[in-house]
């Protein structure tokens, strides 16, 4: 979460160009740029003021439904905050790009989900391309293509209760998932198949046959009409966590949608999408003013308003790991405020900070003001 506003030391206004001033512009496009210790808020094209040897601290700041991804110009690098002490006119340009939402295919038996304009994603037990990303808000048009011979049985998940094979479906920030079941014969009553579900997890799989579930560690069968439409899925207690499905169902999703005209197997293995901690986070350091940053643990040295976009300035921490870092004043300056792009990182004005990274684009400030 991106609070607080960023950063101008030194007074700036937005618009007109003060004689006095350095003219910096900043560009932000599907999101804003906001500067700290004014008013300035910039969305679009827009020009800032600087008095000559003043720094100024930018925030990237991104709209709903897109992430901030890096500066370019006269800011750099992948940081929320960006620290520049403009001598010339100069440009600072935030680039943003859409969030994206996941789309998990299970597909039951032999036929393919394609989406219909982008041919490249299918899920099929070939493929096993089942995780289609796509902008926050848009829609994917999915189509259930048998397998030659066979027949498509029906949709499940999002596109439960669609007919025909083409189903519609709308992206949102957490995953939707879509499972479609295909047969290989033709539907209807008929001999007695065997299918068998093995839950590779501690996680039960429970199914939409009555009475039939199968226990986490365990593998499970029971008999059906040829051509009965089986729906299966993990206990309740795991669905906020998808499955992988393998055998008869292929792909990823809370449940599997198959058409059961043979003896099958089902594999179920609950919590595989889970995204593990990353190994290290970065941490970016902005100076403003005179004055110098350092950590405990030595990875930040002297980190200072003119190195500020170099390694001096940069560390990778393991997630969740401590960090402790003490801002030191120059001569003639005192130390005024901590800011950061994120409510854990550090705050307030005392010269040391205790804090943690967690996030891709951390980002901490360090603001000296010129002592009276």
């Amino acid at each position: 979460m991106i609070v607080g506003v960023a950063t101008v030391l030194a007074t700036a206004s937005a618009g007109s160009a003060a004689s006095a001033g350095v003219p910096l512009t900043v560009v932000a496009t599907n999101g804003k740029v906001v500067a700290y210790g004014s008013h300035f808020r910039c969305e679009g094209d827009c020009g800032l003021s600087v008095p000559p040897g003043s720094s100024v601290l930018l925030q990237a700041e991104p709209t709903p439904g897109f992430r901030f991804t890096r500066w370019a110009g006269a800011c750099r690098g992948k940081a929320l905050l960006c620290a520049v002490s403009p001598k010339s006119a100069t440009t600072a340009r935030a680039f943003y790009t859409p969030k994206l939402g996941n789309v998990l295919i299970a597909v039951g038996g032999s036929g393919t989900v394609r989406a219909v304009r982008r041919t490249e994603d299918t899920c099929n037990a070939v493929s096993a391309g089942c995780l289609f990303s796509r902008p926050i808000g848009s829609t994917v048009e999915l189509a259930a293509v048998p397998a030659a011979g066979g027949s498509f049985g029906g949709w499940g998940g999002a596109c439960a209760g669609v007919s025909g094979q083409v189903c519609r479906v709308l992206v949102h920030k957490g995953a939707r998932q879509v499972s479609a079941a295909f047969a290989t014969t033709p539907l209807g009553p008929g001999n007695q198949q065997q299918l068998t579900v093995q839950a590779a997890s501690i996680a039960a799989v429970s199914s939409s046959i009555p009475g039939f579930s199968c226990p986490g560690e365990q593998q499970c069968t029971t008999s059906v009409p040829t051509g009965t439409l089986v729906e299966l899925l993990p206990d309740k207690q795991s669905y906020a966590i998808a499955s992988t499905w393998s055998g008869g169902c292929t792909g990823y999703g809370y449940t599997c949608g198959l058409v059961v005209d043979g003896p099958v197997t089902v594999k179920s293995v609950v919590g595989a999408l889970a995204p593990p901690h990353p190994k290290s986070i970065g941490l970016q350091v902005n100076v403003v003013g005179q004055g110098t940053v350092t950590d405990a643990s030595h990875q930040i040295t002297k980190c200072t308003a003119a190195s500020t976009y170099s390694p001096a300035c940069k560390a990778s921490y393991s997630w969740d790991s401590p960090v402790h870092l003490t801002a030191h004043h120059g001569p003639g300056y005192v130390f005024s405020v901590w800011h950061s792009s994120a409510s854990t990182l550090c705050r307030g004005k005392q010269p040391s900070c205790a804090t943690k990274a967690k996030g891709g684009g951390d980002a901490v400030a360090a603001i000296f003001k010129r002592s009276r």
